[in-house]
């Protein structure tokens, strides 16, 4: 006797099949630097495209292997930090910034924000952080590792405002719904609301241990000069893309 055993068939969701069906470019590359909206954002991408994500696991120096750029599409956005040493986005995909097939984009943020911003983060986060055992010193943390955001970007003086224009697109945390409302219109994408995720709640220090006084911030700003020098060209930057569509 015949023995006839049921068997699935798995059908491809409906990103699967977008995926398959879009234009081998443009890819779209998500740089996600710390601090400055991107997880937010990535819940507004997820609405746009299939998310390709590539951090590192937790705190520690391991990443996943390099994605295989020859197999994204233009429904795809590959989307990580890049932040240390040997992962930055031009060693880890260094055609990203040089062809055309590729569009990077980022969001950025004022530099004392965020290094406001990673200071709860990290004390939230203290006990996957051993070398954190209290409430850092608010002036020690901000006078520390200076030009965050130029580590990770990399860049340095000379070179700042050349890789900052390899970048289709750079938007601002504090214009986060102009921003949004702008890369939609780049893309081609429908515009939807900026979510307010990730945001750094419950931690230790106190409101009163959080102000900056103006000598700390303007200490910050001297120590920090080459980060204002980015956020600024960023901020220039993106205000002369959008004041056409504002008229």
């Amino acid at each position: 006797m015949l023995s006839l055993h049921p068997f699935t068939i798995q059908l491809p969701s409906l990103k699967q099949l977008k995926v398959a069906f879009s234009p081998q470019h443009p890819v779209y590359v998500f740089h996600h630097l710390p601090k400055c909206g991107g997880t937010s954002l990535l819940s507004a991408l997820d609405q746009w495209f299939s998310v390709i994500k590539d951090y590192r696991a937790g705190w520690t120096s391991r990443y996943p292997n390099p994605v295989d750029l020859e197999t994204l599409r233009s429904a795809n956005c590959l989307c990580g930090h890049f932040e240390l040493e040997g992962y930055h986005l031009h060693q880890r995909y260094p055609q990203v910034l040089k062809s055309d097939h590729y569009r990077v984009f980022t969001f950025i943020r004022d530099p004392l924000q965020v290094r406001l911003s990673l200071y709860r983060y990290e004390w939230q986060h203290r006990e996957l952080l051993p070398h954190i055992q209290k409430a850092p010193v608010l002036e020690d943390h901000l006078l520390q590792r200076p030009n965050y955001l130029a580590s990770i970007f990399p860049v340095t003086w000379e070179t700042y405002q050349s890789v900052l224009d390899c970048y289709w697109f750079i938007g601002s945390l504090e214009q986060a719904q102009t921003s949004l409302n702008a890369l939609a219109r780049r893309m081609g994408k429908p515009s939807q609301p900026m979510p307010l995720l990730n945001a750094t709640q419950n931690y230790a220090p106190t409101s009163d241990e959080i102000m900056v006084s103006p000598k700390l911030a303007a200490q910050f700003r001297e120590v920090n000069a080459l980060d204002y020098a980015i956020y600024d060209y960023c901020q220039k930057r993106f205000e002369g893309a959008i004041a056409p569509s504002l008229h």
